[in-house]
């Protein structure tokens, strides 16, 4: 069993209320402290299925490379039998670090007793693959287990499809629940807009900025927004603050363009070579 840390003190407590124990202090946030009974209990009974679901879990809120790296070597030994927790942590994080094949080699299946987690990670391996049928189905069944953040994802794919009154539905729910999350308001300022209700589109980005202030999905659709008001100096200074954090981001220099040929062309024609040279296409 690869050591989750530096070392563990011998078990002098049953197994159970090491449990009970460590899932007290991970569930309050004391993630270190639980781990270190997390790993007496597995030394004892390195198949223990709660023991490794906990270990994982606080793990990940420790320092999620460190709990892929452990997951992994755990997988790896002949003997693992690890529970789908831990399978969705493992998996969750070799997609977040570009590694999609392994992840969604390891959570294809439809393994018995799967998790909220489980589903969701299937879900967001879908949707990145833009199979939006199929990552609905698992944020739906995620959502179904409980999952916290499932509504979220089940807006923004839901707002992918053109499906905008059910997404204001699930990114309502998130929302009631989670309010400072930025790019749940974004998503929900867009549903606004595909609607036509543009003051509520840029009342929520506005709010996702004071919770962000640096959402560059905020300040791109506020940027569009002030165009479409024809309010050019104010679009053109968010596409700029854009550029600014992102001197790559190639829809924020386009939009400058673009502004700037209502009010400059001069200026416009500048701003047009400078963006043919910095991307090698023409807007």
């Amino acid at each position: 069993m690869p050591a989750l840390l530096a070392a563990a003190p011998a078990a002098d407590r049953p197994a159970e209320d090491l449990l009970a124990a460590a899932d007290e202090l991970r569930l309050k946030g004391a993630h270190e402290d639980a781990l270190q009974l997390y790993e007496q209990v597995l030394l004892d009974d390195p198949t223990s299925a709660r023991g490794w679901s906990g270990a994982a879990l606080s793990l990940e809120a420790v320092d999620e490379e460190r709990a892929v790296s452990i997951l992994a070597e755990a997988m790896s030994e002949p003997t693992s039998s690890l529970p789908v927790t831990a399978l969705a942590i493992l998996a969750d994080g070799w997609a977040r670090r570009g590694a999609e094949r392994k992840a969604r080699e390891l959570s294809a299946a439809d393994r018995e007793g799967a998790s909220g987690r489980y589903f969701l990670v299937q879900g967001r391996i879908y949707l990145a693959e833009r199979d939006f049928p199929a990552a609905i189905k698992k944020f739906k069944k995620a959502h179904a287990a409980g999952e916290a953040a499932a509504p979220y994802f089940l807006g923004e794919t839901l707002l992918e499809t053109g499906h905008y009154d059910e997404a204001a539905l699930h990114l309502d729910r998130f929302l009631e629940v989670f309010p400072y999350v930025a790019e749940a308001r974004c998503a929900r300022a867009e549903v606004y807009c595909r609607k036509g209700e543009y003051d509520r589109a840029e009342a929520e980005l506005a709010e996702a900025l004071t919770y962000e202030p640096t959402n560059k999905r905020a300040l791109l659709d506020l940027a569009a927004l002030a165009a479409r008001a024809r309010d050019y100096g104010r679009a053109i200074r968010l596409f700029g603050e854009v550029t600014r954090l992102d001197p790559g981001d190639e829809h924020a220099f386009r939009g400058i363009v673009e502004a700037y040929e209502r009010v400059d062309p001069l200026v416009a024609a500048q701003k047009l070579e400078e963006y043919r040279r910095r991307f090698e296409i023409a807007p």
